[in-house]
């Protein structure tokens, strides 16, 4: 499976392999200081989710870029700042009720524009990378009580700016932690530059009530993981990952959203793994859309949803699938692409 970046645009969540990509020249770009993507031709009807397949663009240091995208009347849809978002990552941008944008169903048979907006300089799209649009039908997540988190993984991500990242400091292998510590820093530093990164004993010491905590480590090796939230659905043991079935194996990770145990109103991620070794990269693996992921390296073996209509979150039946947010494709198209 290809690694895919999901910037923090919506679904626009995970991050794939922090080394750098080849830069591209600026005859092999689509450059201006606002690109405009289109569908080459009309949306499809009865979609309820859809994604925009594009790779980030390179552009000079000191600017900002946003993205809007727009509705067949010219309004404004959905809006995300992308300052952070390093260049030349391959990304997917989900998009459905409730969880970014509004009401899909105004666009059903009409074209769609994603209009990404450079601030003090150009931004360099590869002209050589493709861009498209994709239309699924999809199973809806189970909604939270009201006033809850309800997931997913990107929204506790974007629905709120005041972020604390949470390293172990208990981990079996120092050597393990330190390299933890040293790729939390780079996250952080790519992603959230504003956040910022704490040991899970500072963490234990305070409220964060008001922060979307995002926690890596393993169960044991991160303390605050162990006294903050307690008992969870996905057991991790020694030889295998139980959720809704089974996962054998000893070199398996978890990416998960979850209310935050100090405030349910806000979520918490927390990134985790059988062995401390397997934390790092964790974000190479493709997570967002779904409340939890369960994989092997950077393959997803399982990616789903909790119940949630009562506290704690609960795992339902499992539906044989390996991503339950996928559903059923009903259109692909090509993007059209225009530079001011």
């Amino acid at each position: 499976m290809k690694t895919i970046t999901t910037i923090l645009l919506t679904a626009f969540t995970s991050v794939s392999t922090l080394a750098q990509q080849q830069p591209k020249t600026a005859a092999q770009s689509h450059s201006g200081n606002i690109v405009t993507f289109t569908t080459s031709e009309k949306a499809p009807a009865d979609f309820n989710a859809w994604t925009f397949n594009w790779t980030t663009p390179k552009r000079d240091t000191n600017t900002t870029l946003d993205c809007v995208v727009l509705d067949p009347n010219g309004h404004e849809y959905f809006r995300r700042d992308l300052s952070s978002a390093p260049p030349g990552r391959t990304a997917r941008s989900d998009f459905m009720r409730g969880f970014a944008g509004g009401d899909p169903s105004v666009f059903y048979g009409q074209h769609i524009r994603i209009m990404f907006r450079c601030k003090g300089g150009k931004a360099e799209f590869d002209s050589l990378a493709k861009y498209s649009f994709e239309f699924r039908k999809v199973r809806p997540p189970e909604p939270a009580r009201p006033g809850h988190f309800g997931g997913p993984i990107n929204a506790a991500h974007i629905l709120h700016e005041k972020k604390v990242y949470v390293v172990p400091t208990h981990e079996a292998d120092p050597s393990a932690q330190e390299s933890i510590h040293r790729f939390v820093r780079q996250v952080r530093h790519a992603f959230a530059k504003d956040a910022v990164v704490i040991t899970d004993e500072e963490a234990l010491k305070l409220p964060l009530t008001n922060e979307v905590v995002i926690a890596y480590g393993t169960w044991n090796g991160n303390a605050w993981l162990t006294q903050s939230l307690g008992s969870h659905p996905i057991k991790i043991e020694r030889d295998r990952i139980v959720a809704s079935r089974e996962f054998p194996g000893t070199d398996l990770r978890l990416i998960t959203a979850w209310p935050n145990p100090k405030n349910p109103q806000l979520g918490c991620v927390i990134y985790t793994a059988q062995r401390a070794e397997d934390i790092l990269d964790m974000n190479s693996v493709f997570h967002g859309p779904t409340d939890y992921v369960i994989a092997r390296g950077s393959q997803a073996l399982k990616a789903g949803f909790y119940s949630k209509a009562t506290a704690p979150w609960s795992l339902p039946p499992d539906d044989g699938s390996m991503d339950e947010s996928y559903g059923a494709v009903i259109g692909q198209i090509q993007a059209t692409v225009k530079a001011d």
